[in-house]
């Protein structure tokens, strides 16, 4: 059971406002969490961006109804930050994270958070990019659309 297909599919689902399918979706991945299997180098990183894009999902959906789930991964993705402020020197997770601890609004986030913005505004080009993961000179789409809502979402935060 791959969690990428099903976390994107709910994230999808909440977006565009369909509520009782992003549930269903939702509660099919926490079901089976304990069957997630994840290969290659990177498997890490994408636990990480998995997770931080579940707990976006189901702090949308629900909050109460996934409290635990989304502070059992908050509390995760709070240990993994590097000293840096960054999670594995990832623009992408980094984003992802941001986005997801500014999402659960949990008060013991709040230094992972500024940490956290602080290192993607720090990593912002002289050309207004971020970097994008391995050694493409070109920005990735996707990477800039991540980091700049993560960083507008949290710079929107009381």
């Amino acid at each position: 059971f791959s969690r990428v297909s099903p976390c994107g599919w709910a994230r999808a689902a909440v977006g565009v406002g369909d509520v009782r399918y992003a549930s269903q979706l939702a509660d099919a991945v926490w079901a089976r969490r304990g069957q997630w299997a994840l290969r290659g180098p990177r498997r890490d990183t994408w636990d990480l961006t998995s997770k931080a894009a579940l707990v976006s999902a189901f702090a949308a959906l629900d909050a109460d109804r996934y409290g635990p789930a989304i502070d059992q991964w908050v509390a995760e993705l709070m240990s993994k930050q590097a000293a840096d402020g960054s999670w594995a020197g990832s623009t992408q997770a980094t984003a992802y994270a941001l986005r997801a601890l500014t999402d659960a609004s949990n008060p013991k986030a709040g230094s992972a958070t500024r940490k956290a913005a602080k290192w993607l505004k720090a990593g912002v080009g002289r050309d207004g990019a971020w970097p994008s993961a391995g050694s493409s000179p070109r920005p990735n789409v996707e990477v800039q659309a991540e980091a700049l809502t993560a960083y507008l979402a949290y710079s929107k935060t009381p």
